[in-house]
């Protein structure tokens, strides 16, 4: 039995610091034996307990000894023709392109890595997401830092994966926790369930929330009346729990989507089966 976690993820620095109160940046925390997924642990990243920036006490908990898979919604890497040397340099010199910062952002990301696209860059998809594009999900391009551009969240996310010693699926073998890339969206979509329009405060948001952790619980996840609350409350707590399938998928071998040779460089996103 592995240790399962799901990170709902941003290139926001604001939702980053210390004493935001309002995060977007959940992590769930659980298991899975035989088709129960246990939800055990539901917080925001500030409440990561240890020393330092919430960003650096993800990254260390993400470092812990032991083995375990830990899925997060944020793209791993570029199309790969903006990877002349792999995604791992990648990760490098996004990490150096941040300085003493957290991480840097999108702009500087699609400046370095991607300068013949302009300085917005342009919505070229990776392989793994014109396939869920494909099935009417919304995507976000890696190298767009323009209106709802995927680059700044890329770019924590690449700074993040500079700093992890362990396996990154499926760009990286090696002992330690599993980093795993997830999509909330892809999930719901491949199990028929709401994928659009449970983001916000409203009532008819909280009502495709609930039909989701509704959907979720027929697929064997068990939460207590607090978790099911703060699922209820926010779209980000509910999507930190969807990327524990993604883990699980994983760690399984139950993917829904089988892998391309290109996913070695570009990255893949998992959905369960």
């Amino acid at each position: 039995m592995h240790a399962l976690y799901g990170i709902d993820f941003s290139g926001d620095h604001n939702k980053w610091s210390a004493g935001c109160t309002r995060s977007n940046i959940w992590i769930a925390a659980g298991f899975q034996r035989g088709a129960i997924m246990s939800l055990k642990h539901l917080m925001t990243v500030q409440d990561l307990p240890g020393d330092g920036a919430p960003f650096q006490r993800l990254s260390k908990l993400l470092n812990s000894p032991g083995e375990g898979f830990a899925a997060i919604d944020a793209p791993f890497s570029l199309p790969e023709a903006y990877l002349p040397d792999g995604p791992e340099a990648a990760w490098a010199e996004v990490r150096r392109l941040a300085g003493d910062r957290q991480f840097c952002r999108g702009a500087e990301l699609v400046g370095a890595l991607s300068p013949d696209l302009g300085t917005r860059g342009k919505k070229i998809l990776r392989k793994t997401e014109k396939d869920w594009l494909n099935q009417k999900v919304n995507v976000r391009s890696t190298v767009w830092s323009g209106p709802r551009g995927g680059a700044a969240f890329t770019a924590a996310c690449m700074t993040l994966l500079s700093r992890h010693q362990g396996p990154v699926w499926p760009i990286r073998t090696g002992s330690g926790l599993t980093l795993i890339e997830a999509f909330p969206a892809a999930q719901l979509r491949h199990w028929g369930l709401p994928y659009v329009k449970y983001n916000g405060e409203d009532a008819a948001a909280e009502t495709q929330r609930d039909v989701i952790i509704k959907g979720l619980q027929l697929h064997g996840l068990q939460l207590e009346n607090d978790h099911y609350e703060a699922c209820l409350k926010s779209a980000d707590a509910l999507d930190s729990v969807i990327c524990l399938f993604a883990a699980a998928a994983v760690a399984n071998g139950e993917l829904a989507v089988e892998l391309d040779p290109a996913t070695v460089v570009e990255g893949h996103i998992a959905v369960h089966a």
